[in-house]
């Protein structure tokens, strides 16, 4: 919660937004679920236009990569907001989604992360499984 309204602040102090702006969202949006609730509706509809977006005009194949690597910045930011993960969970995390090349399933893995009633588990059952070089 602290990011973004620091973020906010920096908009109002920026004259991007009026500091009464600033004031009511930090008067009104107190607790950390009203901003994640918040957060992740803005992303869920961000999401939808992209979406439609694509569908409007098609995807080619540098958008699509641009898409990817969109979604992929998108699930290491909700995973830092979501969960609280220690810097080398973050990492392996963002390792593993970085080696995900098909964007249906690192959509499914932001569509997960922005179900506030999806859980941490729910969000690693959908990452392909881990090869290593030790046998078991």
């Amino acid at each position: 919660m602290s990011l973004f309204l620091n973020w906010f602040r920096q908009l109002a102090v920026h004259g991007k937004v009026s500091p009464e702006d600033y004031e009511k969202l930090d008067y009104v949006y107190r607790t950390k679920e009203e901003v994640q609730t918040m957060l992740m509706e803005a992303l869920a509809e961000e999401k939808r236009k992209i979406y439609e977006q694509g569908e409007a005009i098609g995807i080619t194949k540098g958008e699509a990569i641009g898409r990817m690597e969109n979604q992929r910045e998108m699930i290491g930011q909700l995973l830092a907001f979501r969960f609280e993960l220690d810097e080398a969970e973050q990492e392996n995390l963002t390792q593993q989604v970085a080696d995900i090349d098909k964007l249906e399933l690192l959509d499914a893995l932001v569509d997960t992360l922005l179900d506030k009633e999806a859980t941490f588990d729910d969000f690693i059952e959908l990452l392909p499984e881990q090869e290593t070089s030790q046998s078991g």
